[in-house]
């Protein structure tokens, strides 16, 4: 059978499988593939041979011996896990034919890595049958397809092994197993993109599997490439799904590519660059479906499991792990913990970053079980955990002293730069020892960067040191004073006008200001915006305006005398209004009665409003008002003046005092109503909430002064009474 690669989809660092495309042919051998560039050049690790069929009745005959052998299939994670795995074959079962006679059936044991909606078994071993059979396959297992491997008789590669490698190195890198970098990319293409790209993360836990393969295999190397190639190239996940495997002899196998080749350990590597990248977080995975970012994978090869978890053949007696692979397990972890100050016997609240999802109380060193419906890592690989614990923490000292910002960034708070208190470093023992921490830092930090040396101390008279670099910057503008809006009286060619202003920054003090148009200027009748502004040495700016008022005090020839002739003068003088008897406009009208299009002008101006309804009332059609209709309707100050319909604004209604008192408090946003019932005329008005709201604000005092308890809610509003609400409401 052709070997076919599998086509896949990624999710941040988590392998997600397609089913199989199904291929038609018996199997032939791998393509041999561009080797990854390392040391050394010895030469002997054989290629992969593979094929994949799916799953049939009666016996399949393979062309080449097979060593091992894997199932696949997808479902739904939902059937997966409410399954009943009862029984002697769950899952299944191959047996396989050597020397021409058919062996025990052996029953399928779920891999320890798992993806979601994918099931896989773990790697079977056949001892160079020549066929296998399968049965019992679950019903629910959609387009189930088997997988036969030979990493032993393939024709040899240059896999640029290290000539040091031997069964008594500890650590073993990928180029040293033989890993085929060209698993990892699209159609075995190294110039294409990769299959599945590592992502980073800091490390906060530690997931030990085991691979669920039987115990006792004399390759261990060649094993490691058989789950190399059912990861990457069977369940198309483009790479292996541990971070770190481990043999029965001890030694540590470099599982997931981290970016980077790793240097070989026969020829000075320690494995210490294993499964991180160089600012030393660590690759995601692929062991534990949905808690595979900041989780170190680490599985020994094996099957640990006991008989209430799995029926084993006659032949095979449950076993735990070596002490040779638990003491490299120990190791490992010791190495790991120390590294990312993790408290071996503590607990965290596990993070997924990329799923945002949390795990309470998590053991920094979990069993995949902990997290997943599984038997993984075996019954007694499992049991081992608490003492595995216990030996790791003998062996490894927390720091007393952890950074968790750096550079800590403060802000000046004087010409000299930044007095204050710092944080960002946290106490911390595995004893759970009081630790005193003091520091060197200056009574004030100068601009730039300082470095602070922290020193923790144990009650027990542990020592110990660390940096925090405290940087100090200045991107805080300047508090600018400004004057409020100012009014003034002038005609003709406009009045000069003085004002003060002044800026302080906490860096440079006092500071210059520069305001357009400047103090001193001219400024002509109406409303002349003022802008200005102050910077600091560090070039932070601060912005502010006001507005100087010049008022014309008498742009009118019928207001003279009218208790609003300076509220109708400041209107005149913002723009509010021009006049009543245009072009001339020399006069106001200030007791003609307001219209509801006449209001909505003047409110349109107060407010500089621009946004337009389009034609909302079918009854202001060829009104000079409508534009500024439209501008009312579109912020909400009016709805109409025929609910519930409101499809009608009468814009030549006159304006009642009642009805005006709703136009500002919408405009204006007014909500406090002082208690309520302020006026003693106007308890069966619909607006009683809105005239009270217009009283609170100071924008009406009532109709009948001095006693003013009356607000005359129905009588009309004079266009000399709108400039005063007006006035007392924006000026």
């Amino acid at each position: 059978m052709l070997n076919s690669r599998f086509s896949s989809r990624f999710h941040s660092g988590t392998p997600f499988t397609a089913l199989a495309r199904i291929v038609a042919a018996l199997f032939v051998v791998l393509v041999t593939v561009a080797v990854v560039s390392g040391p050394a050049n010895a030469t002997g690790v054989p290629d992969t041979l593979s094929g994949s069929l799916p799953v049939t009745e009666g016996g399949v005959t393979s062309d080449f011996p097979i060593d091992y052998l894997t199932v696949k299939w997808s479902a739904s994670d939902a059937v997966m896990e409410s399954y009943d795995e009862k029984g002697e074959e769950p899952f299944g079962a191959v047996r396989f034919l050597n020397d021409d006679v058919w062996g025990s059936w052996l029953a399928f044991v779920r891999d320890g890595a798992e993806a979601p909606g994918l099931w896989t078994s773990s790697l079977i071993p056949a001892y160079d049958a020549t066929a296998y059979e399968i049965r019992g396959i679950p019903e629910w297992a959609n387009e189930p397809v088997a997988t036969v491997i030979n990493t032993t008789d393939g024709p040899a590669l240059d896999a640029q092994l290290s000539d040091a490698v031997d069964p008594l190195q500890n650590c073993v890198s990928r180029a040293e197993w033989g890993a085929d970098e060209s698993y990892r990319y699209e159609n075995g293409d190294t110039s294409a993109s990769e299959l599945w790209p590592p992502s980073f993360y800091p490390v906060q836990v530690v997931t030990v599997h085991h691979t669920a393969d039987w115990n006792g295999t004399d390759d261990p190397a060649g094993l490691v490439r058989a789950t190399y190639y059912s990861h990457a190239v069977v369940n198309d996940w483009g790479d292996i799904a541990y971070n770190y495997l481990i043999d029965e002899t001890g030694r540590v196998y470099e599982g997931r590519w981290s970016g980077s080749v790793s240097t070989p350990c026969g020829a000075g590597g320690d494995g210490t660059d294993f499964a991180h990248d160089s600012s030393g977080l660590l690759a995601s995975g692929g062991h534990t479906a949905y808690h595979n970012q900041a989780n170190v994978g680490i599985a020994l090869l094996g099957l640990f499991a006991d008989h209430s978890e799995f029926d084993f053949p006659p032949t095979i007696e449950p076993v735990g792990p070596t002490g040779h692979a638990v003491s490299a397990l120990e190791d490992l972890l010791v190495n790991v913990a120390s590294r990312h100050a993790l408290d071996p016997v503590g607990t965290v609240d596990y993070y997924n970053p990329v799923w945002d999802t949390t795990d309470s109380d998590t053991d920094v060193i979990s069993g995949h079980r902990d997290f997943r419906a599984t038997a993984c890592p075996g019954a007694f690989l499992y049991a081992q955990l608490p003492d595995i614990r216990n030996a790791v923490a003998s062996r490894v000292d927390l720091s007393l002293i952890t950074v968790t910002i750096d550079p800590f960034v403060a802000q000046a708070n004087g010409p000299d730069g930044y007095t204050g208190g710092l944080w960002g470093v946290e106490e911390g023992d595995p004893d759970s020892e009081p630790v005193a921490l003091t520091n060197d830092a200056p009574a004030t930090f100068p601009f730039g960067d300082t470095l602070v040396t922290w020193t923790g101390t144990s009650e027990g008279g542990r020592v110990e040191t660390a940096t925090q670099t405290v940087r100090v910057v200045d991107t805080t503008p300047p508090d600018l004073t400004i004057p409020g809006d100012i009014v003034r009286e002038g005609t003709g060619s406009g009045v000069p006008v003085i004002f003060t202003v002044s800026a302080f920054d906490v860096v440079d003090q006092t500071v210059p200001v520069t305001c357009t148009p400047a103090s001193g200027s001219l400024f002509q009748p109406g409303s002349t915006q003022v802008a200005c502004s102050a910077s600091d040495s560090a070039g932070n700016v601060r912005s502010a305006s006001f507005s100087i008022v010049v008022i014309d005090p008498d742009p009118f020839t019928d207001d003279d005398g009218s208790v609003f002739e300076a509220d109708i003068a400041w209107m005149a003088a913002v723009g509010i209004t021009k006049g009543c008897n245009p072009p001339a406009n020399t006069r106001f009208c200030p007791d003609a009665r307001v219209t509801r299009g006449q209001m909505a002008a003047f409110l349109a101006r107060a407010l500089h409003l621009t946004e337009r309804l389009d034609d909302p009332f079918v009854d202001d059609d060829g009104s000079i008002f409508e534009a500024d209709i439209e501008r009312l309707a579109a912020v909400g100050i009016t709805k109409g003046c025929n609910p519930p319909a409101n499809n009608r604004f009468c814009p030549n209604s006159t304006v009642t005092r009642e009805q005006m008192a709703a136009f500002l408090v919408r405009a204006l946003g007014y909500t406090d109503n002082g208690g309520g019932d302020l006026f003693i005329d106007d308890d069966r008005s619909i607006f009683e909430a809105d005239i009270d709201r217009l009283g609170t604000a100071g924008v009406t005092k009532g109709c009948n002064p001095p006693t003013n308890t009356r607000f005359c809610p129905t009588q009309s509003v004079t266009r000399g009474q709108m400039a005063a609400f007006l006035h007392r409401a924006l000026g």
